[in-house]
């Protein structure tokens, strides 16, 4: 039997005290499910610290989709996604950061999902990719880009937040049961997440990559359509927000199977993160060179000004090859090397970055589509304003 590694309950309890006190309670209240996880947690404590303990995947650059699972994830049975709204398990459902990643109700923007800190390192070679995941300090590893110090003051964070709905309804928060918002730039969309008071924003590149390579470390895929659901739409405009409130389990499909189209995919507990409306990505820019810039702090989040340049990008197609930055502290930051690809081969999934300087990710509107899974990246022009492109909220207390 496999020995889940967790975090000793007292530590775990600690850190829910803190997003407890956040803005004395009022604007971050963990749910009930939350307590349920952490009694949870403490009777799934096998006794052994957590510290030291390395989940990882390793990728051998070929054709192939799959990654291998190595260090302290080698052995562990494949995770199965809730089919229908039902079923769904995981070897990681005890396992953090990916067991703290629970609903909270937040006063200002609606439904989160709290993600804990965590500890990561990618490895590359001539023939391999290496991703490694720490709920612990380990040498050699760096804090999450989205937990990172992003040159605010604040340090870094023990918990940030990611809206488990797309920005919906005439307030643009995260709640269900309403249209999600669009036809608006994402400079208009960046101007109402910090309408909301201190530490919103809409999502940006480091969170992108945060969740992505959880999921990696988790599913041990590049196909997030096949792993979990396809996504996208079905046919027809977006749906409402709320297309997963009948899932009891945290991750998988509403569809009737895996290779079928239509909202109601969600991924710890975050819903249609490729289905429906594209969302906007912040904290980056392409300049006219298709020089990458990114911005960790929110409060400089611009469309063409500052920014450490991290990679130039001017590709189109599916994606075959991964770039690292060597800008330091920005090596989470994966970009599309080269394309060439296929539906079913290396990163199934699609880069556009040609037309303008804005990013956009994942979804596919109302249209059905192998391109448009977790890794899809896009760029648009800062005037942009569809009925395509939507948002996501986050909030770094």
């Amino acid at each position: 039997m496999t020995e889940f590694a967790v975090m000793p309950l007292a530590d775990y309890a600690a850190a829910c005290d803190a997003v407890r006190a956040l803005d004395g309670g009022t604007d971050a209240i963990v749910s009930g499910a939350l307590a349920t996880r952490i009694a949870a947690l403490s009777a799934a404590e096998s006794g052994s610290a957590a510290a030291g303990k390395i989940y990882g995947v390793r990728w051998d650059k070929s054709s192939s989709t799959k990654l291998t699972r190595t260090d302290d994830a080698a052995g562990f049975s494949e995770p199965v996604p809730a089919i229908g709204g039902t079923g769904g398990s995981s070897p990681f459902d005890h396992i953090l950061p990916w067991a703290g990643m629970q609903k909270i109700e937040d006063a200002a923007a609606g439904t989160m999902v709290v993600i804990p800190k965590f500890y990561y390192r990618w490895v590359d070679s001539s023939d391999a990719l290496t991703l490694q995941i720490a709920s612990e300090p380990v040498s050699g590893f760096s804090v999450s880009p989205a937990h990172m110090a992003r040159g605010d003051g604040a340090g870094e964070r023990d918990v940030v937040y990611l809206a488990r709905y797309k920005c919906a309804g005439t307030s643009g928060i995260s709640i269900s049961g309403a249209a999600p918002t669009a036809t608006l730039t994402r400079a208009a969309f960046r101007e109402g997440a910090a309408a909301l008071g201190t530490g919103y924003s809409q999502q940006d590149f480091a969170m992108f990559w945060t969740l992505r390579m959880l999921f990696l470390v988790e599913y041990a895929s590049w196909d997030g359509q096949s792993s979990i659901g396809c996504g996208c739409g079905d046919g027809s405009a977006a749906a409402e927000t709320g297309t997963t409130d009948g899932m009891t389990y945290h991750t998988g499909t509403m569809q009737e199977s895996l290779d079928a189209y239509g909202q109601g995919v969600q991924y710890r507990w975050i819903e249609d993160p490729w289905g429906g409306l594209l969302e906007w990505v912040d904290g980056c820019y392409f300049d006219g060179d298709h020089n990458l810039f990114l911005i960790p702090n929110p409060a400089d989040f611009s469309d063409d000004t500052g920014g450490t340049e991290v990679g130039a990008l001017n590709l189109y197609g599916y994606v075959t090859e991964w770039y690292i930055p060597t800008a330091d502290g920005f090596e989470w930051a994966l970009l599309p090397a080269a394309v060439g690809g296929s539906a079913g081969s290396y990163i199934p999934d699609s880069c556009g970055l040609f037309s303008g300087p804005c990013m956009t990710v994942g979804g596919q509107y109302k249209q059905q589509s192998t391109v448009a899974g977790p890794f899809r990246i896009y760029a648009t022009s800062v005037s942009a304003a569809y009925a395509t492109i939507g948002a996501r909220l986050q909030r770094l207390p």
